[in-house]
Formats: C-alpha cells, sequence, structure tokens
C-alpha cells in the first residue's frame, strides 16, 4: 500500500484525476473538501476512515443537517466513487463505502413539481412591464424547458430568431437544439436591441458598469426577489423546467412527445408530469382484455370503474 495520506490530500489527487466534467468536480470539490470535511477531519488519514464513520456521516446529515432523501442519494455516490478509486491508487487496503446502501426515497406524487400556470402568468405579466431581460428570460425557459445552468450559457451565435431555435450546452455537456414560436423570439430580439455592447457573446448580462455574463445563481437570485416583489410562494428555475413539463402533459401529448420536448433520455422522467395517464392507459389494457375476452368484456368501457371492482364482465 502507498505511504498514508490525509483526506484533504486523496480529495486533492482524486479532483485532479477523475475524468469528469467542470461541473461534476464542482460537485465532489464541495463534497469532499466541505461537506465530508465537517464531519470527518480533513487530517486525518484517510485509510482509518470506517464504514460505521459513514454511516453516522450519513445519519448526521440527515437528521441533524435535514438534508434530503435525494441529496442522500447522491452523497452515497460520492462516497462510493472516490473511496473506490482510493482502493485502486492503493492508498486504502479496504473500501469503507463498498457497502455502503443507497437511502430509499418515497416519492409524494401529489406534490406540484412546476410553477401554476397562474402564478407564472403574474410573472411574465410583470416583467414584460419592468425588465425586457427577465421577461425573454422566463418566457424561453417556460417555452423550451431548458435547464438554468444551460440557459445561462446561451450565447448569441447560437441563437437563430428567424428560424426560432436555440442551441444549448445542455446537462452531460450534449448540445440540444430548442424550438420557439413567434412570441419568444419577439421577447428575445426586444431584450436583443436593448443589451449592452459587451465583448463577451453571452445573451443574458448581469448588471453594469461590466455587464458580465448572468450566471445561474443569478437567475435564482431574480426569481427568488420576483417571488418576495409579487408576494408568491418561493419558486427554483428548474420548477419553470416542469411547469413546461406539466402543461405539456396536460394538453395530452405523449410521452415521447414529452420526454423529447425536454430533451430527456427517457420515458420514465417524462412520466412524473402525467399522473392523469392512467385513465388513458386503462383503455389500452382494456382492449387488451377484450380481444383476448370478446365474450367476457364490453367492447366500449363507457365510465371509469371504481377502485377495487371487477373489469372482467361475466356472462352465465
Amino acid at each position: 500500500m502507498s505511504k498514508a495520506i490525509s483526506l484533504a490530500e486523496a480529495a486533492d489527487l482524486f479532483l485532479m484525476a477523475a475524468p469528469y466534467s467542470q461541473t461534476s468536480k464542482q460537485n465532489y470539490e464541495i463534497f469532499l473538501t466541505k461537506t465530508l470535511a465537517s464531519y470527518i477531519a480533513a487530517a486525518r488519514p484517510v485509510d482509518e476512515i470506517t464504514h460505521g464513520d459513514l454511516i453516522r456521516f450519513v445519519a448526521y446529515c440527515e437528521h441533524d443537517r435535514g438534508v434530503s432523501c435525494r441529496s442522500l442519494k447522491q452523497y452515497t455516490y460520492f462516497l462510493r466513487s472516490f473511496f473506490r478509486w482510493c482502493l485502486r491508487a492503493g492508498y486504502i487496503e479496504n473500501d469503507p463505502a463498498a457497502a455502503l446502501l443507497t437511502p430509499k426515497c418515497v416519492k409524494d406524487g401529489s406534490r406540484v413539481r412546476g410553477i401554476p400556470p397562474a402564478h407564472l402568468r403574474k410573472m411574465l405579466d410583470y416583467t414584460e412591464q419592468t425588465s425586457k431581460r427577465n421577461y425573454a428570460l422566463i418566457l424561453f425557459m417556460a417555452v423550451t424547458g431548458c435547464r438554468v445552468r444551460a440557459a445561462s450559457e446561451l450565447r448569441c451565435s447560437n441563437l437563430d430568431l428567424q428560424l426560432g431555435y436555440a442551441r444549448l450546452l445542455e446537462k452531460g455537456r450534449r448540445w440540444v437544439v430548442y424550438e420557439f414560436d413567434q412570441l419568444t423570439a419577439a421577447a428575445l430580439s426586444d431584450w436583443l436591441m436593448k443589451r449592452p455592447n459587451v465583448d463577451h457573446d453571452y445573451v443574458w448580462t448581469g448588471r453594469g458598469p461590466h455587464y458580465e455574463p448572468l450566471k445561474h445563481q443569478g437567475i435564482r437570485s431574480m426569481l427568488t426577489y420576483l417571488c418576495q416583489k409579487l408576494e408568491l410562494p418561493h419558486y427554483t428555475p428548474h420548477q419553470i423546467r416542469h411547469s413546461a413539463g406539466e402543461i405539456l402533459a396536460n394538453h395530452d401529448h405523449s410521452e415521447l412527445a414529452v420526454a423529447s420536448a425536454l430533451n430527456h433520455q427517457s420515458l420514465q422522467s417524462a412520466r412524473i408530469y402525467m399522473p392523469q395517464r392512467m385513465a388513458e392507459t386503462r383503455h389500452l389494457r382494456h382492449d387488451i382484455e377484450a380481444t383476448l375476452y370478446p365474450d367476457r368484456v364490453d367492447s366500449q368501457l363507457e365510465k371509469p370503474r371504481a377502485v377495487g371492482r371487477p373489469i372482467l364482465k361475466i356472462v352465465k
């Protein structure tokens, strides 16, 4: 085994060696140097950290810090990746995270994910009168459903108002094309005509006098201020993306259409927006039963069945 090194040293070497995107490295760095180091001393030899230490750390995050289940799942993933690398590099003899269990999350299907259309419209009505940038930005995100980081990195050279599309660098460092219609194009055009003449190509600019590119944190701050100003609940930029999914689902578009519009890599991700799709798929199941048992099942399903009632009709 290599010479014993501290948790801080191992974290530095891991970040230098890990073949991750810049965003992923930043997430790992925050977790290893701040979150984990807030419980396990950074100077502690990495080979002295035990499985019990990690279990207690996860419990501490959950109960003392109130970390969400989703974040806890990410924490366990980070721990497994980091200590697996330490084992392969020869800094530890045994992997303390190998048997670490992933927390199970129970999703609340009744929770509203997106911003209600009435609240979103209120934001749009207000910003249309007060800020061409904020109006164009919120409308663009609502129509395309793009992620906030991708929106913040939109460049003028990747925007075509005539054809109505934007090319964005999305999650996973993948280039994605989002389409939009005339209303959004007009809002973008109004902002670009007022946009300060700066030496960078980013569509969204921050405050003067330097007008630096608007970062995703700035979009979050803008939305927080807007919610406070309009006396709305606190909403996040990602909820604008959820709003796009919910609106599409409520217009009875297919799972494939919703997944494609939001650039989801699986249909499962789109299904969170369409619990009402159960009524549609019930008819599909009914068609199968009617085909298999034409003498026992009504050809038409006239009304929804009560929960627990058999859908098969027994013919004597």
